[in-house]
C-alpha cells in the first residue's frame, strides 16, 4: 500500500537523508535514523490512510448493525413481501416496457423509486448502461418512511450523484 503511493519513495529517501546524526557511533547513528523514519511512517500513515482502530471499529459496528437486522428476520420479511407482491399481479397485466439503448457515446440511465403505502417504507434504485446494453453501474436501497413522489426523487437525485 505504501510503495504503490505516488512519491512514497522519495519521500522515505528525504527523511532518511533529513535524519540529523545524535551520536558519533556508526550504529548508534543507523539506530536513530531508524527510530526517526519509523515515527515518520507513522505520522504519514496516519494522515494519508486515518487511525486504523477507528475504522477497524467502524467496521464492526457495521456488521454487528447487519447482523441484528438478519437476527430480526428483516432480509427474510422484506424478501417474502417482495414476492407476495410479484405473485399477487396477474401476469397478463404486467406490461413489457421497451427500452432502447442511448445514442453512441452515451450513457443510460435507469431509475425507479417506490413507497408501500402513502407514507410508508420506501426504497430507490437504478441502472446505468453503455451504448451497448452493458451494465455499468447499480444502485439500490432504503431511504426511509415517505410517499412515491419523495421516493421517485430520491432515486433520481441519487442517480445524479
Amino acid at each position: 500500500m505504501w510503495l504503490s503511493h505516488p512519491g512514497f519513495m522519495e519521500l522515505v529517501k528525504n527523511w532518511w537523508n533529513g535524519s540529523a546524526p545524535r551520536a558519533n557511533w556508526e550504529g548508534m547513528k543507523f539506530h536513530w535514523k531508524l527510530k526517526d523514519l519509523k515515527a515518520k511512517f507513522k505520522e504519514w500513515n496516519i494522515l494519508h490512510f486515518g487511525r486504523i482502530e477507528e475504522r477497524k471499529q467502524d467496521v464492526i459496528n457495521q456488521i454487528e448493525e447487519l447482523d441484528a437486522k438478519e437476527n430480526e428476520g428483516t432480509f427474510d420479511m422484506l424478501l417474502n413481501r417482495w414476492m407476495e407482491v410479484a405473485n399477487s399481479v396477474p401476469f397478463s397485466s404486467v406490461a413489457s416496457p421497451l427500452w432502447s439503448p442511448p445514442g453512441l457515446g452515451c450513457i443510460k440511465m435507469n431509475f425507479d423509486g417506490s413507497s408501500e403505502g402513502n407514507p410508508g417504507p420506501s426504497g430507490v434504485g437504478g441502472v446505468f448502461r453503455d451504448e451497448n446494453g452493458k451494465v455499468i453501474a447499480l444502485f439500490s436501497g432504503p431511504i426511509g418512511n415517505g410517499d412515491s413522489l419523495r421516493a421517485e426523487i430520491c432515486a433520481l437525485m441519487e442517480g445524479l450523484r
